[in-house]
């Protein structure tokens, strides 16, 4: 831990006053570090964590809707997010041609938590996943798809039903809404347009 810390405290001091100049230089700091799970737990950053990348939500064509309640293996609450285009401002190059290639999510960092999620899958298909209790982030990698096949991507998450954190209202870090903040990457990660997704209220009653 003491070479990882040095290690950081190395790459900030060679590279921070660079990084605005040079966005090219990066992806490898910021891969490097959530891989290694740097920062106190507790340390509050910037979402997503430990990435100089354009969160913008109006460069990016990509958004998710609001989850919906989903059939997923037995014992579990699933949710499935899925992708849709919109319009962003051509004038970013986040907006002009941009792949998706992962989706983060702003989740509770708590180990019970973590093993409550029992699955991931996109387009029905298992997906492996790295769920970081220190920088309390859900990461879901090489989605690999391009502006013409990323519209109706299903991003689905199976919650245990009898664990700590059975829906979006306890892993999301909004307790009790069930909003979910997220962020989306294209492949060369320099673009991760944040924004929020979360269950449809009920409807009001019926007037009396």
């Amino acid at each position: 831990p003491r070479r990882a810390q040095a290690t950081a405290a190395q790459m900030k001091g060679e590279h921070g006053s660079e990084m605005s100049a040079k966005p090219s230089m990066l992806l490898p700091i910021c891969v490097l570090l959530l891989t290694l799970g740097l920062g106190a737990q507790g340390q509050v950053y910037e979402f997503p964590p430990l990435c100089n990348c354009d969160r913008d939500t109006s460069h990016s064509p990509y958004r998710l809707m609001n989850p919906v309640p989903s059939v997923g293996p037995a014992g579990t609450n699933t949710f499935c997010f899925a992708v849709y285009l919109t319009t962003c401002n051509p004038a970013f190059a986040c907006c002009r041609g941009q792949d998706l290639g992962k989706v983060e999510f702003d989740v509770d960092g708590s180990l019970p938590c973590k093993f409550s999620l029992k699955e991931v899958s996109v387009d029905g298909i298992k997906r492996s996943f790295e769920y970081n209790t220190q920088l309390s982030v859900l990461r879901i990698t090489n989605l690999n798809k391009s502006i013409f096949n990323a519209a109706g991507t299903r991003i689905c998450l199976s919650l245990a039903q009898t664990g700590a954190c059975p829906n979006l209202n306890a892993l999301c870090k909004s307790p009790g809404t069930g909003v979910c903040k997220y962020a989306l990457f294209n492949s060369q990660r320099n673009c991760c347009p944040v924004s929020l997704a979360g269950m449809q209220p009920p409807p009001p009653p019926p007037p009396t």
